[in-house]
């Protein structure tokens, strides 16, 4: 039986985290366990969790525990028109600093 558990490794610095495969893998409905060094690095993770799944209509249940934070997808929540509208226009926006960046 295959474990539907995926453990995200942090990057090199230990906060590295790659928010966009972490939350393509809850939408599918796999639980995550994301390393945490302390208080402070799990509140700041539910926090930047809380916001990013809120931006694409996720409920999570996230659990703390032995140095991990475990995250879940209960459910999704519904998104307004104009909450959609202006999230992807944020989004449009940063790849076009991002271009002109490079």
């Amino acid at each position: 039986m295959v474990d539907s558990r995926r453990e995200t490794a942090a990057g090199d610095d230990g906060d590295d985290v790659d928010w966009r495969s972490l939350m393509k893998e809850l939408q599918t409905g796999r639980e995550i366990s994301l390393p945490v060094t302390d208080d402070r690095d799990l509140e700041k993770k539910q926090r930047q969790l809380g916001r990013r799944a809120e931006r694409r209509g996720l409920a999570l249940n996230m659990t703390p525990g032995d140095g991990v934070l475990r995250i879940r997808k209960t459910g999704d929540v519904p998104i307004d028109a104009q909450t959609a509208a202006a999230g992807a226009e944020r989004r449009a926006q940063r790849r076009a600093e991002r271009g002109a960046a490079e």
